[in-house]
């Protein structure tokens, strides 16, 4: 059974008020908020989004809106900007979970593209649902909260694709035919079956022995496969730790950007 992988793509943004979540869902959200016992709103949560919550990963998408639905009661966001964030937030998720790859600067763009989408009025491209200060409350939450973290939710949501190593031999025998119209086969003692050694690592590479005064020094190009293949891996590692502080810089460039950019279409007003 082949498993068709789905490639990074580029979304196109809209406008996301309304489309998640109606008015009649953050009525609700706001009512039970309003009661002692804030909890209750999981079971409407799994409701809306359809999920079950006896499983892992649908808890971990409940606590992601929870809090994030909290966060925007807390800050005093209108039902119109509760229903856009939670959307808006929850897109994302879709982007990231759909395909095992690396997206991250394509998350980054798609949620620029929202975050202007619903900051600037140029309708019927864009909507004011957030104003200014609103706007960098979103950013922030959402940066702190999901891309920070993001490589964790790409990790628990999607598949995980892993090159395999295969060593072993594979007995190749020659039929009554072969053996009487080839000479060679015939005075050779071991005519009767050969062994051929192959070892894939994504592609077939294959190592034929052609006497056994070859064994030492073919189990000797193994191990040594074997320990470059390692040394790479180190060097992988660390180079995946620079990678980390690459992000977190460029997490902090994209908010940089996002701020200006707000600001100059609030100057344009």
């Amino acid at each position: 059974m082949s498993l068709k992988i789905q490639e990074p793509y580029h979304p196109k943004a809209k406008i996301l008020s309304w489309t998640e979540f109606n008015i009649d869902d953050i009525d609700k959200f706001l009512l039970i908020f309003q009661s002692p016992n804030a909890n209750e709103i999981y079971p409407y949560l799994e409701k809306i989004l359809e999920l079950n919550s006896s499983y892992l990963k649908p808890k971990i998408l409940l606590d992601l809106h929870y809090y994030a639905l909290r966060f925007a009661i807390n800050n005093k966001f209108t039902k119109i900007q509760i229903s856009t964030f939670l959307s808006i937030l929850r897109s994302i998720h879709k982007v990231n979970e759909e395909t095992p790859f690396e997206n991250y600067d394509i998350i980054i763009k798609y949620f620029n593209q929202l975050m202007i989408s619903h900051s600037i009025q140029r309708p019927p491209f864009c909507i004011e649902i957030f104003d200014n200060h609103v706007a960098m409350k979103v950013i922030n939450y959402i940066t702190e909260t999901y891309l920070r973290h993001y490589k964790l939710y790409k990790y628990v949501f999607t598949p995980i694709i892993s090159l395999e190593l295969h060593c072993g031999e594979k007995a190749i025998e020659y039929e009554d035919s072969e053996l009487d119209n080839d000479s060679d086969l015939k005075t050779d003692s071991n005519s009767e079956l050969r062994a051929k050694t192959a070892m894939s690592v994504g592609t077939s590479i294959k190592i034929q022995e052609s006497n056994q005064s070859e064994e030492a020094e073919t189990n000797f190009e193994v191990r040594s496969y074997f320990k470059d293949l390692i040394s790479d891996y180190i060097k992988s590692q660390e180079i995946r730790n620079q990678l980390d502080v690459l992000e977190d810089e460029r997490i902090a460039l994209f908010t940089q950007k996002a701020r200006e950019e707000l600001t100059k279409s609030t100057k344009k007003k």
